[in-house]
């Protein structure tokens, strides 16, 4: 139900942005309808809503990579919160300046994160499927308000296709891709979606999967400890259940990892956009409007949007 109320919100978006490919998204289009003071407002708000979502997605890499990965590799175990900034921080400035250097280099390091967590995805259904997840009924007791506060909830996690329309300017052949990609962003993560849900919610209890810090890590050690007696019959291969579950687990606190990546990298790269956008609108510095003579890419905004995310993530903002 979220994913089709999101592809509604798609599809009209996917209009706007094939009739106006310009950078900025909503707040080109607001800003062309309704003057610069509304324009003002959404813009403003987007890209403090886009810099303080790649702040916390950063914070996110940090707590998924020290103590969710230091659970089974010992180095990355006891790091503390300064661990978690340090390692944030890092990434942080890291994805800035892959995203200065160059669009087509930020769409590479996307298109390679985002086809490994399809993968993990992929085999984290198969085994589920394989094991035979048991669903006792569909509604919970409170019935169905609970159902509609949750919609209400997951449609936030459909809304990446905004981040589409922001970079509008950089798509090519934008009339055929814009709408193609909007779609494909909202009907293939409601598959996959539905999909991870029924999985989880059929092979683990409500109450595990709601105290869990990883839930899929968790069901991902329940759906792989099977693994081990299918490798025990191979010859020379020993494999024991703990080893094969502590495997599953770090595949998919892997795949959380990269997740967070994926949506910082998105983040900036839209961030970045909204604020060249302004710039050239003048409804911020003019100084922002700077495409680099090099890397064609807005780099000024870029460099803003980077360093108010840094000092977000190493001012400790209760994000």
């Amino acid at each position: 139900a979220g994913g089709i109320v999101s592809l509604l919100a798609a599809l009209s978006l996917s209009e706007l942005a094939t009739g106006m490919p310009k950078a900025g998204g909503s707040y080109y289009y607001v800003n062309r309808a309704l003057g610069p003071f509304f324009g003002s407002i959404v813009g403003w708000g987007m890209w403090a809503g886009l810099t303080f979502a790649s702040a916390f997605y950063m914070i996110g890499f940090g707590q998924y990579l020290l103590p969710g990965l230091g659970q089974y590799v010992g180095f990355l175990a006891g790091w503390g919160q300064i661990g978690i900034t340090v390692a944030a921080l890092v990434m942080a400035a890291l994805l800035t300046a892959v995203n200065y250097y160059g669009v087509k280099e930020t769409g590479s390091l996307q298109n390679v994160i985002v086809l490994t967590l399809v993968g993990l995805i992929v085999a984290f259904l198969s085994l589920g499927f394989i094991g035979g997840p048991q669903i006792d009924t569909f509604l919970p007791p409170e019935g169905w308000p609970a159902v509609a506060a949750t919609v209400g909830t997951v449609y936030v996690t459909f809304i990446g296709f905004e981040v589409i329309a922001t970079s509008a300017e950089e798509i090519k052949n934008p009339s055929r891709n814009l709408p193609l990609s909007m779609i494909a962003a909202v009907v293939t993560p409601t598959l996959m979606y539905v999909g991870v849900m029924y999985v989880s919610t059929g092979t683990l209890s409500i109450e595990a999967l709601a105290t869990s810090q990883v839930p899929v890590a968790d069901v991902a050690k329940e759906i792989t400890t099977p693994i081990a007696g299918w490798l025990s019959a191979i010859p020379l291969v020993e494999v024991s259940p703990s080893d094969a579950a502590s495997g599953g687990a770090v595949f998919m606190i892997v795949g959380a990892v990269l997740a967070t990546v994926s949506s910082a990298n998105a983040s900036i790269l839209s961030a970045a956009r909204v604020n060249f956008a302004m710039g050239r609108d003048r409804i911020l510095t003019n100084w922002l409007n700077e495409v680099h003579d090099d890397f064609r890419t807005p780099y000024r905004a870029i460099t803003a949007t980077g360093i108010i995310t840094l000092v977000l993530i190493a001012i400790g903002v209760g994000i």
